[in-house]
């Protein structure tokens, strides 16, 4: 299945392939607060089916409580 997206300030985006049986939820506040919904979605793809757009990522790091 094609998936796409963007980084949280949307400078970055990206493609990728992904298998739909790998996909995972998370119901942590943090993962609320970003997603803006009880849960957020995570999916993993690999490195020759993702593409990644934009400029130079930056590290952010949060810890989920």
């Amino acid at each position: 299945m094609k998936i796409d997206g963007a980084c949280h300030c949307g400078n970055i985006t990206y493609t990728a392939e992904i298998d739909p049986e790998d996909v995972g939820i998370c119901h942590c506040t943090d993962c609320q607060t970003l997603s803006g919904t009880a849960f957020r979605t995570s999916v993993r793809a690999k490195r020759e089916a993702f593409q990644l757009n934009g400029g130079p990522p930056k590290i952010y790091v949060k810890t989920a409580e």
